[in-house]
């Protein structure tokens, strides 16, 4: 019963990585953008 769960806990594992992965990077090209914004002011 347990090994039917496993590929379902890896593809959540693996979906939460990536979306930890991408958010960590939206959030910094968006403080760069801010950046921008606020040297060119």
């Amino acid at each position: 019963m347990f090994l039917g769960l496993l590929p379902v806990f890896i593809g959540l594992f693996a979906v939460f990585f990536l979306i930890q992965i991408f958010g960590a990077r939206k959030d910094r090209l968006l403080l760069e953008y801010y950046d921008k914004a606020a040297s060119n002011q």
